[in-house]
């Protein structure tokens, strides 16, 4: 609970390699009151993990729905679960390997003090717009320059690229210089579409259309019902973590 409000947090589930690192940053979060895990694997070792999980923590729950599992377009149908009234959701993609302390807090304090937005992001390393925002401020020093774009081919799609944001990282932290990545908040004007790695929202904003998000979840969520509600989206940038890669950069 924060501020008389649950907290659930949810991730489309699941790789056992990476769970195996986040599951340290939600259980042992006093604030979690719940992890539902997005039942959306076909590989018995990462299947296993999931039910040993589930059997392991009282904060765990995991969560199924109807058709074919195993790809990013069955993704769109958990979000009928998180409507809840009083209730702080935040969606983790599955490889957010590192979080600051307190970036759960720093998100969760940010949403509720700004119910104007409709979806508040974490501060993403591994993420294009934020990777721009980073390299804009002077805190990502690498040799190629990463576009305003969430596609942008350096910041998407460049698995050496990705490498050098990581070390980039690695090395704030080992120096205790991460404040260099943090900003105030970064509102999405025009709608820019947004990789949603790690976004928080209120439950009863998706109470009013039942949770029905569209197909292509990503798209819908940071760009069709944002300009349909006229309300924006926001980076909250006191909320620091490090998303490890994109399908793109795993080669």
């Amino acid at each position: 609970m924060y501020n008389n409000k649950k907290v659930v947090v949810v991730t489309p589930s699941g790789r056992k390699t990476y769970l195996n690192l986040l599951k340290n940053y939600i259980l042992n979060n006093p604030i979690v009151d719940e992890w539902q895990l997005w039942f959306n694997t076909t590989d018995d070792d990462n299947i296993n993990y999931l039910k040993f999980l589930n059997n392991s923590n009282f904060k765990i729950s995991i969560v199924t729905v109807n058709g074919p599992i195993g790809n990013c377009y069955q993704i769109h149908k958990f979000f009928k679960y998180c409507t809840k009234n009083n209730t702080i959701y935040i969606r983790l993609d599955d490889d957010v390997i590192w979080m600051e302390p307190n970036s759960l807090e720093n998100l969760i304090r940010f949403r509720i003090k700004n119910p104007e937005y409709f979806l508040v992001f974490g501060n993403i390393v591994n993420n294009s717009i934020c990777d721009h925002i980073h390299q804009k401020n002077g805190a990502l020093k690498i040799d190629c320059e990463i576009g305003y774009d969430c596609l942008d081919k350096n910041g998407w799609e460049n698995s050496d690229v990705a490498e050098k944001k990581h070390i980039n990282l690695i090395r704030a932290i080992k120096n205790q210089k991460t404040n260099i990545y943090k900003f105030d908040k970064w509102v999405l004007e025009n709608f820019e579409r947004f990789s949603i790695n790690a976004i928080s929202w209120l439950g009863e904003d998706f109470a009013a259309f039942d949770g029905n998000v569209g197909s292509e979840e990503e798209a819908w969520l940071t760009q069709v019902k944002p300009k349909e509600l006229g309300r924006r989206n926001c980076i909250c940038g006191e909320s620091l973590f490090s998303h490890f890669s994109f399908h793109t950069q795993s080669n």
